[in-house]
């Protein structure tokens, strides 16, 4: 489905019009971005496979659902749900990376920017390291995802997810034993009779061998 016909679905729910988006909206626009807007990028494990999904999102109370809407129509893209647990509060989000880096990425940098807290500003800089990574591709390769990519993405996770999983052992999954993360199932840590890879912080990788292998076996450096 087209832009122009989603949007006018998004119009029809809410009983609205289209919004005019002026440039001193833009700049409101902007303030609420910097106020109550979301930079997030997470780490999914799917089909054993890791997949870094960045996003941005801002949520705001059905009665503002106007202004959710005029961020539709701005980025000519994204999605208007509702909040998980919530049956009323609503949020915009664009999750497309093509649409992050080519309508996100300029509308921050002259509406936000210039006027953000430095907080505000770093995690930004990190989030556009993150896109630019991922459209060189270099999360395609093991090291590029473990010690370039994985880095700066849990530069921006709270210490609740950091506590999770931490990033050695994301790394050590994606260096199982040489394997490319983009290519092959990854492996459990330190499974019981195989090598376990540890992760260093100047990007090499070597294994240990577990309890269960004999000690007369000899470790074998990964590639």
């Amino acid at each position: 489905m087209n832009f122009q016909k989603r949007s006018q679905l998004i119009l029809d729910k809410f009983n609205q019009t289209a919004p005019k988006i002026t440039t001193k909206y833009k700049y409101f626009l902007g303030g609420f971005v910097e106020g109550e807007g979301s930079l997030c990028v997470s780490i999914k494990n799917q089909n054993q496979k890791i997949r870094i999904d960045p996003e941005f999102n801002i949520c705001q109370h059905k009665n503002g659902i106007i202004h959710l809407i005029a961020f539709m129509f701005l980025f000519r893209t994204g999605s208007i749900v509702f909040k998980s647990g919530s049956n009323a509060t609503y949020v915009f989000k664009i999750t497309n990376r093509k649409s992050l880096k080519e309508k996100f990425i300029p509308f921050y940098k002259r509406f936000i920017l210039p006027y953000a807290s430095y907080q505000k500003n770093q995690r930004f800089y990190i989030f556009q390291s993150i896109l630019d990574l991922l459209e060189k591709k270099v999360h395609l390769s093991k090291k590029g995802l473990a010690f370039k990519v994985l880095p700066l993405v849990f530069k921006m996770r709270s210490q609740a997810q950091a506590r999770k999983k931490t990033l050695r052992e994301f790394q050590n999954e994606i260096l199982w034993c040489g394997r490319d993360a983009a290519q092959e199932p990854l492996k459990p840590q330190g499974a019981l009779g195989a090598p376990e890879c540890i992760a260093h912080s100047e990007g090499r990788a070597s294994l240990k061998l577990s309890p269960s292998v004999r000690s007369d076996q000899r470790a074998l450096p990964v590639a």
